[in-house]
């Protein structure tokens, strides 16, 4: 569903809203692509490097019926989440390609906590059998991530355990991170971490995301961001 403004009689009923905003997600998707062919290429690269589980097609059909599109949209889903910082949409997005398609990182885990705790919601909801124990904390606006989260293999979209791009987007992606997922910056970085003031810091090697973590995480919560 894209997220926009939009208008609506008062009496419009679900199906045409739905109808409506993933009419509008399409057509901003086309335009996006339209304007990054690179971009469209490097997806459909990873889509074909994918395992065949991971290339599968969302059943209700749609726009995410498209494995390149869905690669798009999942991917643009985990900017969108990690950072609310326009400055960082598209440095965010390389960090990932980079994950995802460098020969020299693996396994080739995005560790992202948004991913875990979207996850941990969809279980939850489900049911899933000892979800509860493994997701304990996650309800509410700023979900705690814990350890058992982080290590659960059970959740499909706990991408500390399990490699690529989760199962599914995890969010609405606006515009903006479509961009990014699209047009990432050509920087060689692997890791970012938040500082806390709604902007991220980023790292080419684990040992100087290591230190960035102890400078930044010392000096308070975060704000946003996650700290693969």
């Amino acid at each position: 569903l894209f997220p926009d403004t939009y208008d609506f009689a008062p009496d419009a009923g679900a199906e045409a809203v739905v109808a409506r905003m993933t009419q509008v997600l399409g057509r901003r998707l086309d335009a996006v692509k339209a304007a990054n062919p690179a971009g469209v290429l490097r997806a459909a690269a990873l889509v074909s490097a994918l395992p065949a589980e991971l290339r599968g097609v969302s059943p209700g059909g749609g726009v995410a019926a498209d494995p390149v599109d869905r690669a798009l949209l999942t991917l643009a889903s985990l900017v969108e989440r990690e950072t609310g910082a326009p400055e960082d949409r598209a440095h965010i997005a390389s960090v990932f390609w980079n994950r995802l398609s460098r020969n020299d990182f693996v396994p080739r885990l995005l560790q992202s906590d948004p991913t875990v705790v979207f996850g941990c919601r969809v279980m939850l909801r489900a049911g899933a059998p000892d979800a509860g124990g493994a997701c304990a904390g996650v309800e509410g606006a700023r979900p705690t991530i814990t350890s058992a989260m982080l290590t659960d293999g059970t959740n499909p979209w706990n991408t500390y355990r399990h490699e690529a791009l989760p199962p599914s987007p995890i969010c609405n992606p606006g515009a903006r991170a479509l961009e990014a997922a699209l047009a990432p910056s050509p920087d060689e970085d692997l890791y970012f971490v938040a500082r806390g003031d709604g902007r991220s810091v980023f790292a080419r090697t684990l040992e100087e995301h290591r230190r960035n973590v102890q400078t930044w995480l010392r000096r308070g919560p975060r704000d946003g961001g996650s700290a693969p």
